[in-house]
């Protein structure tokens, strides 16, 4: 397998935290490198010292798959002409090229904006340079056309998520005539989501404006977090729930890696759903949550996924409604105009269920009573089934089997496992009540599950 390689421009004082996210994700398919003006150690904004892997005269289009530009003090004052040339021979080449920020300032310079829809700084920013495409100005976090990805400052995660879709997409074929930005390049009053993984270790999540609602997937993590002045750690289980308010930056400490669904809400939804409900939008906060349990926010959010898998074949109106939904449900139950009394309702909540759920993860693999899940819960066991599905949206029962499939599931695509060894060590009796509810479940065998990913893995390989 060739592995492509991905360049990025260094230079002194650079916004190393812009392309932070984008370059996490590229070192599992891609190799990166080091490009900069000079063999020189370069100094980023962040205090970290960089040894360039070559110069941009040694760099060629064709050895790249794309070459990214991040921000910095440099460009606002004129400075990278060359890198802007680069990025020129790129472009020219259909070779994509990401600049984030103030690297818009130096293509806007080079006349590589004025045909091209693109975003960055402020618009009047950009008009200073004195460029001629003020009229593909487009007001978004990220946009993607003619082989460019541009994104302003605070973007980081949608740079990044253009950027992913760049190279998964490879090139791409200009059309006679001039095609608007991608079809989901969402407007920034839109809903957005978007699959995440972080590998294990430290991460930083910049603030956004945005409500964001995080949906934990798959395998269960150990997971801590620093955010809004408060420290939590726990385990994190399939459909645990991140609520993170607008201006609120998170510090992740993860054990392994963990994989998110991310949903990030704009305010004009709130601000819809407050003014319907006879409420001020500014009295509106949403509040932290962290690894708390939403069953309707949790089938809307997999309605929304559901859409994005498909396409966005639905589109806008149905986009809406799931925004409007989600809206309704961050107001109502978890936000500083929420009825404190029905958080009561749910029955079993916050540090109780956390408890039982965690319980649950690590006890997979035996036999499961419910009159150990309630002395977890410290509740009875003749309440503990209503209280659960009040809080889990499905009996412990089901819960239970549900977790149990989706070990398997990830037990089947590593391989290491017999399917026999795979049911004793997932809690099921034998091999063949596996295979129901898998199938059941799954709409596959055990066996088929197996092959299907062992040949996903070596396609992609």
């Amino acid at each position: 397998m060739v592995i492509r390689t991905v360049h990025i421009f260094v230079f002194d004082g650079f916004w190393d935290w812009g392309p932070s996210y984008a370059i996490a994700q590229l070192n599992n398919a891609f190799r990166v490198l080091t490009v900069a003006a000079t063999p020189a150690p370069v100094l980023t904004a962040g205090g970290l010292r960089i040894v360039p892997d070559l110069t941009l005269d040694a760099l060629l289009p064709m050895n790249s798959a794309l070459l990214i530009l991040p921000g910095g003090t440099a460009w606002e004052i004129g400075g990278n002409r060359e890198a802007a040339r680069k990025a020129k021979e790129f472009l020219d080449a259909g070779v994509p090229v990401g600049a984030i920020c103030g690297a818009a300032l130096g293509l806007a310079r080079m006349g590589l904006l004025d045909d091209r829809y693109h975003t960055g700084p402020a618009a009047e920013c950009l008009r200073q340079t004195g460029y001629k495409g003020q009229h593909k100005y487009r007001d978004q976090p990220a946009v993607t056309h003619k082989h460019l990805v541009t994104a302003n400052s605070t973007e980081s995660v949608e740079f990044a998520r253009e950027i992913l879709a760049v190279l998964q997409a490879g090139p791409s074929i200009q059309t006679a005539i001039e095609p608007e930005p991608r079809n989901r390049q969402a407007k920034p009053d839109e809903l957005r989501a978007l699959v995440w993984s972080d590998p294990a270790g430290v991460s930083e999540s910049p603030a956004s404006r945005k409500t964001i609602v995080s949906i934990h997937m798959g395998a269960s993590v150990h997971i801590g977090c620093r955010r809004g002045g408060k420290y939590h750690c726990g385990l994190s289980v399939h459909g645990d729930i991140d609520i993170i308010p607008p201006d609120t930056p998170s510090r992740w400490e993860l054990r392994e890696k963990d994989t998110s669904f991310i949903i990030r809400v704009p305010v004009s939804f709130l601000s819809l759903v407050a003014d319907e409900s006879g409420i001020d939008p500014a009295r509106v906060e949403i509040v932290n949550r962290f690894q708390m349990r939403d069953p309707q926010m949790e089938h809307i959010g997999w309605a929304l996924k559901a859409e994005m898998d498909a396409g966005y074949r639905s589109g806008r109106l149905y986009m809406d409604s799931l925004g409007t939904a989600m809206a309704a449900c961050l107001l109502d139950r978890h936000s500083s105009v929420s009825r404190a009394a029905r958080m009561h309702a749910q029955g079993m909540s916050g540090y109780r269920l956390r408890q039982v759920l965690s319980y649950i993860e690590y006890n997979l693999g035996r036999e499961l009573s419910l009159k150990e899940i309630a002395g977890v819960a410290g509740v009875s066991v003749s309440h503990c089934n209503a209280a659960f599905r009040k809080a889990v949206g499905m009996p412990v029962h089901q819960y239970v089997i549900q977790r149990r499939v989706e070990h398997a599931k990830t037990l089947l695509g590593e391989g290491h496992l017999s399917i026999s060894q795979i049911a004793i060590e997932t809690g099921f009796a034998h091999q063949s009540h596996l295979a129901y509810h898998v199938r059941r479940l799954l709409g596959v065998s055990p066996l088929s599950l197996r092959e299907n990913r062992q040949r996903s893995r070596l396609t992609a390989s």
